[in-house]
């Protein structure tokens, strides 16, 4: 497959699952409507912040979190990231997305960034969770998990070890998808805090070893983030 087709193929799944787990916040808003099994508790919502991109290098404050692209990776404009989520245009300020729509949005991603060569991509999101929820991350997985089905990606709710990514525990979801005739697998890590499920969301084309040479991407900018 050539480096176009891993390009569309990588954007395809990444919108896939973004308008899946846009779904997913009504699924979870309808739970907590109904008190059955998120009851609520004081709101305790820290916004996020954006992350910071210098050449090849993403840093996030607010996760606690570098990553290092390879020089050959390509970056996601705001522009590019605005039409996959259907962030409408005066929602743009010199070609970012606004402190607007930062705000008020209920799923934004943060950054995205893919190998043209062989099709692996990194990408980092953020989830308004309702207020008052007490959803936490194996909860999350486990409704997303119906929604990604309803999209037709495949889950594995299998993974049961857990990652440590910037003083933060990261659970794992397991996801695969069939584009023009390959399968697109996937490992969305799930934290969630302050009122957001942050997603890391890692595709790759079928080299199990992709997951752990991303991985390695990773480091924490301090050692023990807020008591973490």
């Amino acid at each position: 497959m050539n480096s176009k087709i891993f390009t569309v193929a990588i954007l395809f799944l990444t919108l896939s699952i973004c308008v899946a787990l846009i779904g997913f916040v009504y699924v979870a808003a309808f739970v907590v409507a109904g008190e059955s099994i998120l009851p609520s508790r004081r709101d305790n919502t820290v916004e996020p912040t954006r992350g910071i991109w210098v050449e090849n290098i993403y840093e996030s404050e607010y996760l606690n979190l570098r990553f290092e692209a390879p020089e050959t990776w390509t970056v996601s404009t705001d522009v590019e990231i605005a039409m996959m989520i259907g962030i409408a245009d005066e929602f743009l300020s010199d070609d970012s997305i606004s402190d607007e729509a930062w705000a008020a949005a209920e799923y934004i991603i943060d950054m995205l960034a893919v190998n043209p060569l062989s099709g692996t991509s990194v990408q980092i999101a953020f989830e308004r969770l309702p207020r008052g929820s007490r959803l936490e991350a194996v909860g999350y997985i486990e409704l997303a998990a119906v929604v990604l089905e309803l999209e037709e990606i495949r889950v594995n709710l299998g993974i049961s070890e857990t990652l440590n990514i910037g003083g933060y525990t990261w659970h794992q979801l397991g996801t695969e998808m069939d584009v023009a005739d390959v399968v697109i697998h996937g490992r969305q890590l799930v934290n969630i805090e302050g009122g957001f499920a942050r997603i890391i969301t890692i595709t790759y084309f079928g080299d199990p070893a992709t997951i752990p040479n991303i991985l390695d991407m990773f480091s924490p900018l301090v050692e023990s983030p807020n008591g973490h």
